[in-house]
Parts: structure tokens; sequence; C-alpha cells
């Protein structure tokens, strides 16, 4: 299943746009897909920095968990990183049942995930839609 040309979210990477919102969206489809070290192998630049090991599914669902203590003004801010402030994060935390490093830890995935929506706009994003076409592709 690669990136559907027709769907909402190809439509916001294709623009730059990237919203905590849509990190939720894409971690439900990544989640669908199967193990995430395969996953994160096919996109460029990733490779297994994030989500490698047995580990990676139970981080995406602690990620998932902490969106979800999120307003929808969080998750739709284009401005996340100014618009959590230390005292946002406290309550996130505090409602997820998460430590502040896990809320920490969320937003540098966001960070890096944001960077490779940006690097993916200046692609021809037609290229995605085949996960296969991504192997050769790795940086």
């Amino acid at each position: 299943a690669g990136i559907d040309s027709k769907s909402e979210l190809y439509q916001r990477f294709s623009e730059g746009v990237f919203t905590l919102r849509d990190m939720y969206e894409h971690l439900q489809n990544m989640m669908k897909m199967g193990p995430m070290g395969k996953i994160m192998e096919m996109l460029p630049g990733m490779g297994q920095q994030m989500f490698s090991g047995e580990h990676s599914s139970k981080r995406l669902r602690v990620y998932m968990t902490i969106m979800d203590s999120m307003t929808d003004k969080e998750l739709d801010a284009d401005n996340v990183k100014k618009f959590l402030t230390i005292e946002r994060q406290i309550r996130i935390a505090q409602g997820s049942g998460r430590g502040m490093y896990e809320v920490r830890d969320l937003m540098a995935a966001y960070q890096k995930f944001e960077d490779m929506v940006k690097k993916m706009q200046k692609l021809d994003l037609k290229k995605f839609e085949n996960p296969s076409a991504l192997q050769g592709k790795q940086g």
C-alpha cells in the first residue's frame, strides 16, 4: 500500500503541510501495513533510525496514546513547536499517563517526519505511490 494520490493526506504532503493529526493518521496507516522497521527502510532518509527493532510498534502506540490526550487545536496546529508550551506538554504527559521525555520524544519524531514531508514536497510524489520504487532510493 503506497501513498494514495487521491487522499487528503497526499494533498497535504504535496503542499508541505504536516500537523500532528497528519502524523497520527500516517502512523495508523503504517501500523496496518506491518513491521515498522521494514516500512521505514522504504522511506528515503529514514532507514531504521526511529522505528527499529521489535519495540517499534510499541513506540507508535505510545505516540498515538500521547496524541489522544491532545486537543484538536494542538493536533491541527501548523506551528506545533511554538504552540505546545511546557504547560501543555505537562498536561499532555499527565493526561496520557506518559512521561515528559516521551512527549519530547514524540515531538522529535514529529520534527523528523515534518522534515521528511518538506523534502518529499520537493520531489515528485507520484514516485511514492509504489513503495518498491523507494527501495533503491535510501539515503
